[in-house]
């Protein structure tokens, strides 16, 4: 005699247990949060948006800058971290309101850093985050660019 399906339902599996029945809010929620969960490791294992400074480094505009009639505003850092604006000595906290005075008279806010070789990175850093904190464009003059600008200053 064949059995009922509620009898179908009440046997014994191999295991000697039921099959447990699901609800299906409870799986829906378990695949809703797996899938969320992967998101937010995927969105974390990525890497953020660099953070710190844009240096330009060489370009024919910025050659152009360094001939203003004006004068170009170069920003030196010596060794133990001497700073030196258009080659007037100044300490770090009277930096920024230097800069701000002669950046207050030039329409191309540009200022190019250059530094000794044996520099700290974090005495060059420092100097372009007061540029960039003026709202000005910090350039690197690199001994590639120099020898550009020594050739455009004398043609």
């Amino acid at each position: 005699m064949r059995a009922t399906f509620e009898e179908r339902k009440q046997q014994r599996f191999p295991l000697g247990r039921k099959m447990p029945t699901l609800n299906h809010f409870v799986l829906f929620t378990v695949i809703l949060l797996m899938i969320l969960w992967s998101i937010f490791v995927i969105g974390k294992t990525q890497e953020p948006f660099a953070k710190g400074f844009w240096i330009p480094i060489a370009s024919k505009y910025y050659v152009a800058a360094y001939a203003d009639p004006a004068g170009p505003i170069i920003v030196r850092i010596g060794l133990s971290s001497r700073i030196s604006v258009n080659g007037v000595e100044t300490k770090r906290e009277g930096l920024r309101a230097a800069l701000k005075a002669k950046l207050s008279r030039r329409a191309d806010r540009i200022v190019f850093v250059d530094g000794d070789e044996d520099l700290c990175y974090s005495d060059a850093a420092e100097v372009v985050g007061v540029i960039s904190g003026l709202k000005a464009k910090a350039v690197l003059l690199t001994p590639k660019l120099k020898q550009e600008l020594a050739r455009s200053s004398t043609l």
